[in-house]
């Protein structure tokens, strides 16, 4: 059974990207489709549901510009601290040894430079 279908019926937290100044569009927009504790933050909008909720606004939001479902949070103010945290994140719940995943970074830390 893959992590996602394990999740299927679990309330899960998302995160929706969005231009600057249509959070508020994009807010009732998902409350349309069903999210709970909808909340607008800049450029983006965050709300609870199950995995469906989360497909939902992948297939039918059109201000969304990404659906993302984040794993984890933690501080990181050094390289150590990056490595420590994605340690810390249990993988073989999300990917078997044969699926990749792609990781984006923002930030301005030193030693990150790829």
């Amino acid at each position: 059974m893959t992590a996602l279908r394990a999740h299927s019926t679990q309330t899960l937290s998302w995160f929706a990207t969005c231009p600057k100044g249509l959070e508020g569009l994009l807010r009732e927009e998902l409350l349309g489709f069903g999210a709970l504790d909808v909340k607008e933050t800049v450029a983006g909008v965050s709300f609870v549901g199950p995995l469906s909720s989360g497909y939902r606004a992948c297939l039918w939001s059109r201000l969304a510009t990404q659906i993302l479902l984040p794993l984890t949070e933690f501080a990181c103010s050094s390289v150590e601290d990056l490595y420590a945290g994605t340690h810390s994140i249990p993988w073989s719940d999300h990917l078997s040894p044969r699926e990749t995943i792609a990781v984006r970074y923002s930030g301005n830390l030193a030693g990150i430079n790829n």
